[in-house]
């Protein structure tokens, strides 16, 4: 099976020489989760899921 997602690399932040690099970005869970599967497979076997809230804060 094959799957695509854009690669979209981008360095949000680093901390103590460790770096947060975007694949892209989902609407879902199990969109992410699809492609976090796929990167693995193919680009970085290290890949996370970073959830951040969209709310804004009051």
């Amino acid at each position: 099976m094959s799957f695509y997602f854009k690669l979209d690399l981008k360095i949000l932040s680093s901390l103590k020489k460790i770096y947060r690099i975007l694949y892209g970005s989902y609407a879902t869970f199990a969109e992410a989760d699809k492609a976090k599967q796929e990167i693995r497979n193919t680009i970085n076997p290290d890949a996370w899921i970073l959830i951040e809230s969209l709310t804004s804060p009051k």
